[in-house]
């Protein structure tokens, strides 16, 4: 097996068909099998199979063919969010052992080679060799994530993950050949690679691809180019209800909604501006390669008098477990099945398996067979969709000698749901000015993980093992925001 097969097995039958449309280009699924072969022959002195390839590259057409081409030749891909800095990047691709970057800017990565993100479209170093032929234990995506502590990690998904998650998520969600899909998210999260870059190859659909979110922009695609499916997240739901005037198109239009907690109000915002969408809610996570429960809303009709608080069903092939429920039926959700992930990479931190099961961390209920979240991991933002983790904003505060202590905590936002927020306490002897730690964040952090609002405090609430206590100070921000 190798992930190119289905691409190129539609450039034969769908040779002229739309695959990708990205700014007023288009792109056949013939001119992209096409394309990926050009890319992997001129990669193929520098990429060989089971290498780690990291691919730093915005939403284009030329993601879809770097990492394509990289699949031909056998290596593990490794999306990287285009939002992190040189030092950033750097520190993921040697942690991660990646043999090479291929990005489409200017990236100093010091002993890491980087390369131009291929496009496929010039004259090929040499024709490509054969796709490589490869195992279901082999790597596939090698993805990013993190634990409790704000210690990257790099998630490791193996062919048979990727098979037995991705290519059967067409199926659970009702996408086929006929759809137009309109993918906004980033390509480097699996929602974004599974749902849209995976959906077009595996059906045959045609991929509208954004370069980012843009509310007005994703609008118009909604009203004029024909999208029948739109993976979302609540916070683009939001935004889009803000600026739209009112509906924009009756067609029938399949609404994904995941990769946050959801509420009744997000649902409601999306038959505002689509009174006809036929609405999907979902969960997942990197660990379990993507999705791991769905359930269909439907139209506001079959909506009526349901529940919206649950995120569906388990998909074929996983199993869902509370593990210790309390009296309320609460505790740690634990799942088992051939998606769960490969292992980790780039740590020490054992893969949280235990007989077949996999610790998500996430507290959850399971009622009527139906998985209802509680809580998310214990000190994770959500910030519009992106995961941002304390720990990793924390490690760069302490940087600067004159901190001596920091904690993130995630303060709530009606926009983007949650905001990362730092209290600091200066150093004795030393003084903490708020625009240095700031100007300190932005040198070290991409934008989504920058501090929302910096507190310089004189102490860290603690609890009774001497440990800043996170629930206390949350309790803290919360009483503050409420008393400005």
């Amino acid at each position: 097996m190798n992930r190119v097969d289905a691409l190129l097995d539609w450039a034969v039958g769908l040779r002229d068909k739309a695959a990708v449309r990205f700014e007023g280009r288009e792109i056949t699924f013939g001119e992209l099998a096409d394309r990926i072969a050009g890319a992997a022959g001129s990669l193929a002195g520098r990429v060989r199979r089971g290498d780690r390839v990291g691919l730093y590259c915005e939403n284009t057409p030329e993601f879809v063919v770097a990492e394509y081409a990289c699949f031909w030749l056998g290596a593990t891909v490794s999306p990287l969010n285009r939002q992190l800095t040189s030092a950033e990047v750097r520190e993921t691709a040697q942690r991660l052992g990646l043999s090479v970057v291929l990005a489409d800017g200017p990236l100093e990565l010091g002993d890491v080679p980087v390369l131009p993100v291929p496009d496929g479209t010039g004259p090929a170093a040499a024709a490509p060799p054969p796709p490589e032929r490869m195992g279901p234990e082999d790597g596939c995506l090698l993805l990013q994530t993190s634990g409790s502590t704000g210690t990257p990690k790099g998630v490791l998904l193996s062919y048979a993950n990727v098979v037995d998650n991705y290519d059967r998520t067409y199926r659970w969600v009702g996408a086929t050949g006929a759809d137009v899909l309109l993918m906004a998210l980033p390509l480097y999260n699996t929602y974004g690679l599974n749902q849209g870059i995976n959906l077009m190859a595996v059906t045959g659909a045609t991929l509208v691809l954004h370069r980012g979110f843009s509310p007005r922009a994703v609008l118009r695609a909604l009203r004029d180019e024909g999208v029948t499916f739109f993976p979302s997240v609540p916070t683009m739901m939001t935004r889009l209800q803000a600026v739209a005037d009112g509906p924009i198109t009756d067609r029938v239009v399949r609404v994904g909604v995941g990769a946050a907690p959801t509420a009744s109000q997000v649902v409601a915002d999306v038959w505002r501006i689509l009174p006809n969408a036929s609405i999907r809610l979902g969960y997942g996570l990197s660990e379990a390669t993507a999705l791991v429960t769905l359930t269909h809303v439907g139209g506001p009709e079959e909506a009526a008098g349901r529940n919206l608080d649950t995120c569906g069903r388990a998909v074929p092939g996983f199993e869902m477990r509370i593990d210790r429920p309390d009296e309320t039926g609460l505790g740690e959700l634990l799942l088992r099945g051939d998606g769960v992930f490969a292992g980790y990479v780039g740590t020490e931190a054992p893969r949280p398996v235990e007989d077949g099961w996999l610790r998500t961390g996430d507290m959850a209920r399971i009622v009527d067979g139906e998985l209802v979240i509680a809580d998310r991991k214990r000190d994770l933002v959500i910030r519009g969709g992106q995961n941002v983790y304390p720990g990793e904003i924390e490690r760069v505060l302490h940087e600067l000698h004159a901190v001596l202590e920091a904690a993130v905590i995630g303060r709530p936002h009606p926009d983007l749901g949650e905001v990362p927020v730092a209290y600091v306490v200066a150093r004795p002897g030393h003084d903490l000015h708020v625009d240095a730690v700031a100007a300190h964040c932005a040198e070290r952090l991409a934008g989504y993980k920058r501090p929302a609002e910096i507190v310089v405090v004189d102490a860290l609430p603690r609890g009774a093992t001497g440990k800043i206590s996170k629930p206390a100070l949350r309790e803290r921000d919360a009483l503050q925001a409420a008393g400005r």
